[in-house]
C-alpha cells in the first residue's frame, strides 16, 4: 500500500505516480470564521465564508479587518508592487473571500490565520505558481501561528513545540475547511484511509503547538503545505517571505514521487535528490524574497553568505554535516556559475521534471562531483558573497 509524499525540509518519504495536467488554477484565500464548525462538513466547498470575525482572545490570532478581498482572476498572475510589501506585520487582514469557486482542475487554496494579510499572501502564491514551467497539483496552505516556544522536538516530527495560541474553534475551523478541500477533490474525495490520516495529522500538529513546516502530497495530484509561525517569524515579514517561498516550491516540484528507477535512484545514500529537492527550494527562495523587495541584482550574494555562515557555524565544509537546503543551494549556484546548469530550470521548477534531477544529471557526473567538493570555497569582498577564482576557473 502506499504511502503519501511528505518532505520535512530535508527528509523525504515518496511513494506514488503523478499524472500530469498543465490546467489553469485559482486561488481561495480563507481566513478566521466565526461560531462554531460543524460536526459533518459537506461534500462540496461552501459557498462562502462569513465575513464577519470576532474579537479573540488576546493570545490568539488577530481579528481580521472586515474589508473583502476580491477573488483574482485565475488567468492572470500578478507581480506583487516591491513597494507594497510591509516593512513590518501588517496592522490588519481583510476578510476572507467566497470558498467556492468555479471548478477548474487545479486549485490553490490558502487557509490563512497569520498576521499577515491574505491579499499580500495572495500576491506572493500568484509569483511564485507565475515562474513555475507547468503545474500539475492542487495546493492547500495552512499557516497558523505558535506561541512562546515550550520545548525540543514533537513527537516524531523534527519540529518543536510551542505554546497553543489558536483556539479550540479556530482549529475545528481549519479542520473543517480542510476536509471540504479533500471532500472537493477528485482523488481525496474517494479516499477515506487518506483524508482520515492527514486530518489526523493536522489535528495533532494543531493541537500540541508544532511549528510545522512541512508538504504531504495526500493524493498523486493534491498537495498539502502546512507552516507553524513561531513569534519571530509571525513577526518578521523578511524571514516568513523565504519560508514561504520555500515551502510552496516544494508542492511545484512534479517527479518526487515518480517510482522506477527515479525513485530507486533517489533513494541511493549519496543520490543528488538528498540536497538538491531542498537546495533548489532554498534557491528560489531567495530568488522571490529578492524580487517582492526589490533588490534583484543581490540574491546570488544572499545565498552563499547564508551558505558561508552555516559552515562557519558548524565548523565543518563536509556536505553531511551542514543543512541540506544551505549546501544543496550552494552546489547548484556552483552549476550555474560554472555554466553546467540552466538557472532557468530550478526558477520555473523543471529540474524536477521527468526526474532530471537523478537521470539527466547523473551523481557521477565530474561536474557534480566537483560542486558537491567545493559549494563551500566562498569568500566575501566589499560585502559581495562569491566564490573564489579557483572554482571558476578564473
Amino acid at each position: 500500500m502506499n504511502k503519501p509524499l511528505v518532505i520535512l525540509m530535508s527528509s523525504i518519504f515518496l511513494t506514488f505516480s503523478l499524472a500530469c495536467t498543465t490546467a489553469e488554477s485559482s486561488v481561495v484565500l480563507q481566513e478566521p470564521v466565526p461560531n462554531s464548525v460543524p460536526n459533518s462538513v459537506p461534500n462540496s466547498v461552501p459557498s462562502a465564508v462569513p465575513s464577519a470575525v470576532p474579537s479573540p482572545d488576546p493570545s490568539a490570532v488577530p481579528s481580521p479587518n472586515p474589508s473583502a478581498v476580491p477573488s483574482p482572476d485565475p488567468s492572470a498572475v500578478p507581480s506583487p508592487d516591491p513597494s507594497a510589501v510591509p516593512s513590518a506585520v501588517p496592522s490588519a487582514v481583510p476578510s476572507a473571500v467566497p470558498s467556492a469557486v468555479p471548478s477548474p482542475d487545479l486549485k490553490l487554496t490558502i487557509l490563512n490565520y497569520s498576521n499577515y494579510s491574505s491579499k499580500l499572501l495572495n500576491s506572493y502564491i500568484q509569483l511564485e505558481a507565475s515562474k513555475m514551467k507547468t503545474r500539475q497539483s492542487s495546493i492547500l496552505g495552512i499557516i497558523y501561528p505558535v506561541g512562546k516556544f515550550v520545548s525540543e522536538g514533537f513527537e516524531d516530527w523534527p519540529f518543536n513545540t510551542h505554546k497553543v495560541v489558536l483556539t479550540a474553534s479556530q482549529i475545528e475551523e481549519i479542520l473543517a475547511s480542510t476536509e471540504a478541500f479533500f471532500m472537493n477533490d477528485s482523488c481525496t474525495s474517494q479516499d477515506e484511509r487518506r483524508r482520515n490520516e492527514a486530518l489526523k495529522e493536522y489535528r495533532s500538529l494543531l493541537e500540541g503547538g508544532a511549528d510545522s513546516s512541512t508538504m504531504r502530497g495526500v493524493c498523486p495530484a493534491t498537495r498539502v503545505i502546512i507552516m507553524g509561525l513561531s513569534p519571530e517569524l509571525n513577526n518578521n515579514i523578511n524571514e516568513f517571505q523565504d519560508f514561504f517561498f520555500h515551502e510552496f516550491y516544494h508542492a511545484f516540484q512534479q517527479d518526487l514521487e515518480n517510482e522506477g528507477e527515479c525513485r530507486r535512484s533517489s533513494e541511493m545514500p549519496d543520490s543528488n535528490s538528498k540536497w538538491m529537492n531542498e537546495g533548489a527550494a532554498n534557491y528560489v527562495a531567495k530568488n522571490l524574497v529578492a524580487e517582492v523587495n526589490n533588490t534583484m541584482p543581490n540574491y546570488p550574494s544572499k545565498i552563499l553568505q547564508d551558505v558561508d555562515k552555516n559552515v562557519r557555524d558548524n565548523g565543518s565544509t563536509a556536505l553531511s554535516d551542514n543543512p541540506s537546503d544551505k549546501a544543496g543551494s550552494g552546489i547548484l549556484r556552483l552549476l550555474v556559475e560554472r555554466g553546467y546548469l540552466d538557472e532557468q530550470i530550478i526558477l520555473d521548477g523543471s529540474l524536477f521534471h521527468d526526474c532530471k534531477r537523478e537521470l539527466e544529471f547523473s551523481k557521477n557526473d565530474p561536474e557534480i562531483i566537483f560542486a558537491k567538493n567545493n559549494w563551500h570555497k566562498i569568500e566575501a569582498i566589499n560585502g559581495k558573497y562569491q566564490f573564489k577564482d579557483i572554482v571558476l576557473n578564473k
